[in-house]
């Protein structure tokens, strides 16, 4: 059996637009040092270099099976450097 998964544009579409909502409002966080393993890998010694704010609709309807954000505010005192 082929390892290779493929989903339709439309199941993808479907997804993407279910998932959208739920950045509104949120936050991109960048920070240093390593990338942790794991999403649910609790922040240790890395240090916050900038948060940027989704506006209240981040993001467009999902066409092609891809979805484009829209404006992300800028971080204008980044809290950091590195």
């Amino acid at each position: 059996m082929a390892n290779n998964l493929k989903t339709s544009i439309v199941s993808r579409n479907a997804e993407l637009d279910a998932l959208a909502p739920l950045a509104n409002t949120g936050y991109i966080r960048i920070y240093d040092g390593t990338q942790a393993a794991t999403p649910e890998t609790a922040i240790g010694v890395q240090v916050l270099l900038a948060e940027l704010r989704f506006n209240a609709t981040a993001f467009g309807a999902a066409a092609g099976g891809v979805i484009t954000a829209n404006a992300v505010t800028a971080d204008t005192s980044a809290n950091a450097t590195g």
